[in-house]
């Protein structure tokens, strides 16, 4: 369990150091951070709601694949970094749209609990994502 809390300590360390080097907002960060702890749970909860089967490994899944995503605006702006151009508008505009994504989803959660009603979800980050890749495809061929 010691090397559990390691690798944590050794994270949180390279996150606080691409927020300082980048100069990525620490406070918008953290705020995304437990909103996606708050959409895990409630996301767990409402399986459970809907009559499906929660289990600690997709729930293992759903907090790895939330992690992943912090990795889109530290790598905007290690690339912007790297290539010396202004991208930390788009890290920030990045940032801004994971934290309305993740109120979303919790406050859906939160109502499909509440009325046990199932209603669909639209993917902002699936299509924040394909805008960023297209961002960058373009980036690359001009250069």
């Amino acid at each position: 369990m010691e090397w559990i809390k390691n690798i944590v300590y050794f994270i949180a360390f390279c996150f606080g150091w691409v927020c300082a080097y980048t100069k990525v907002s620490q406070e918008v960060i953290t705020i995304l951070v437990v909103l996606m702890i708050f959409d895990s749970l409630t996301g767990y909860i409402k399986v459970a709601v809907l009559g499906g089967s929660p289990s600690s490994t997709k729930l293992g899944i759903g907090v790895v694949s939330k992690a992943l995503l912090l990795l889109i605006p530290f790598t905007l702006a290690l690339v912007a970094k790297g290539v010396g151009i202004e991208l930390n508008g788009l890290a920030t505009g990045t940032l801004a749209t994971l934290v309305i994504s993740e109120g979303i989803s919790v406050i859906t959660n939160i109502y499909i609990i509440r009325t046990g009603k199932d209603i669909k979800e639209f993917d902002i980050v699936s299509a924040m994502l394909l805008r960023i890749r297209k961002a960058l495809l373009a980036m690359a061929q001009k250069s």
